[in-house]
């Protein structure tokens, strides 16, 4: 061990990690995703592949238990997407392998139900994309640290230290890489869409002025990850301990959303600089006569006013054995309860049964 310690500080140290392909895609096929992203690769002949291994990644939402009530609006325009046992090979330092993956997501539509639907049809199909073309990207991936010591050393044999990296914070850069793509690939679809048409009449008799919130959670080797565009939320429910590490019985809630309101300093700052009229106080905020939302997939005709897709992320972080729920409501449910008062409806945990999932 010392002998280690000695030749990192007297030589040059290279710590080396090769990262071996998970598919075998063709120049072509990722020169298409490396210019338009994955909804280019499912429209190109040179990717058709893409386009059968991706048809089976629909929602499996027998896995999760979820609850869509029309309350008390005129339309349904929620939409879900959820799989938690998605499949997804990433890098392994002896090659590719399939990794567990789990992606669950809400999607609260206003202003009609087509975005909403859109983005809970696209999104498994597009994060599964996503994260095979940026794996590929990391096809023999060298990263070097070096530490000199003194000028003119030499790299031989003898002083290169190979070390074993963890595969695991590759999988989550790559499966947060991935989110963050897709949410813009969806976002840019709704759009082009919207487009077609010559005039904004046009597009709101075809429903595609409409938007929608996103909130999406990806769970892989013990971690959640969520990003976040709009108001909907992500709520985790957690047991409560006394002092002597014994259950309560009882479940407490941790909010890993903020929402995106005006009544956010930096929110409205956004709107106005982009020269939206705010108006109102308190919780009670609009711009331009009655938006009140301030990030939204579609909502084409806003993006002006500083309206956007771009999600706020709550990066990684470990799940315990005290985390029993993962909630994730849109605002119709919220204007109702508080996320302790999601948690409350939740039976009382039962320590002996508990299988972490993740």
């Amino acid at each position: 061990m010392k002998s280690f310690n000695i030749s990192i500080i007297v030589a040059v140290v290279l710590l080396i990690l090769t990262v071996r392909s998970c598919h075998g895609i063709s120049d072509s096929c990722m020169k298409v995703y490396n210019q338009g992203g994955a909804p280019a690769v499912l429209q190109s002949p040179d990717c058709s592949q893409w386009v059968l291994s991706t048809r089976s990644l629909g929602n499996q939402s027998k896995n999760c238990e979820f609850v869509n009530n029309i309350g008390e609006a005129a339309h349904q325009e929620d939409h879900i997407s959820c799989n938690i046992d998605m499949q997804i090979p990433l890098p392994g330092k002896d090659g590719p392998k399939d990794v567990r993956v789990g992606v669950v997501a809400v999607f609260d539509g206003h202003m009609g139900e087509e975005a909403s639907n859109m983005a809970s049809e696209l999104l498994l199909q597009y994060y599964s994309l996503h994260s095979a073309f940026i794996a590929n990207g990391n096809e023999d991936q060298v990263v070097v640290i070096e530490e000199l010591y003194g000028h003119g050393s030499k790299i031989t044999s003898s002083n290169v230290v190979r070390v074993v990296i963890s595969e695991e914070p590759i999988h989550k850069r790559i499966l947060k890489e991935a989110l963050l793509r897709t949410i813009q690939d969806i976002d840019l679809t709704f759009s082009k869409a919207s487009e077609n048409y010559s005039s904004s009449v046009e597009a709101l008799e075809k429903g595609l002025s409409a938007g929608t919130t996103a909130t999406v959670a990806v769970l892989v080797h013990g971690q959640i990850l969520v990003a976040n565009v709009g108001d909907s939320k992500a709520i985790l429910c957690s047991e409560k301990r006394d002092s002597q590490q014994k259950i309560k019985g009882t479940f407490f809630a941790t909010e890993l959303t903020s929402d995106h309101h005006l009544t956010r300093t930096d929110e409205r700052a956004r709107i106005k600089a982009a020269g939206g009229f705010v108006f109102g106080m308190g919780n009670k905020m609009f711009f331009n006569d009655f938006y009140w939302f301030t990030r939204a997939i579609g909502n084409v005709a806003l993006k002006r006013y500083g309206v956007t897709a771009e999600p706020e992320v709550t990066d990684w972080q470990p799940l315990t054995p005290n985390d029993s729920y993962l909630v994730l409501a849109t605002s119709g449910v919220l204007k109702k309860l508080s996320s302790q008062d999601v948690c409350d409806l939740f039976p009382a945990p039962n320590w002996e049964s508990k299988k972490p999932t993740y």
